[in-house]
């Protein structure tokens, strides 16, 4: 699944597009097994995307920190929530940083301080949990 979600990502931005919400939610899985990329309500034909009225609705928890302090997206922004696609396929399902509210994830993620703070699924190995904080 998660080399799936690479090679649509890397198709995509072949494309000069911006997902902007690439989250498990967005993904749909075949029969065989095979992961697409869907839901492109937030997508952007360009290479940076700059939001007008930055009030609107962002899916913060999947948000990159530069694209939440600034508005601004890219595709960097992108592996950021491809990022957190693997942790929501690695923990099962899970939701990512289940404790915080928007705000306090919005806070820790621009800072940089708790991107593992949320702590470790159950089922992430000791080894694997060190590679993701290295």
């Amino acid at each position: 699944m998660a080399s799936d979600a690479a090679s649509g990502m890397a198709y995509l931005e072949s494309k000069n597009c911006l997902h902007r919400d690439l989250a498990a939610r967005n993904c749909l899985v075949s029969e065989t097994g095979r992961l697409k990329i869907a839901d492109f309500g937030m997508s952007r034909e360009e290479n940076i995307y700059e939001l007008s009225d930055r009030r609107g609705q962002i899916p913060i928890k999947w948000t990159a920190p530069e694209a939440l302090a600034t508005g601004r997206y890219t595709i960097k922004c992108d592996v950021w929530s491809y990022g957190v696609l693997l942790w929501e396929i690695f923990s099962y399902g899970d939701v990512p940083y289940r404790f915080w509210s928007n705000p306090q994830t919005r806070e820790m993620v621009e800072s940089v301080a708790g991107l593992l703070a949320s702590g470790t699924p159950v089922c992430f190995s000791h080894c694997l949990f060190l590679f993701i904080g290295s």
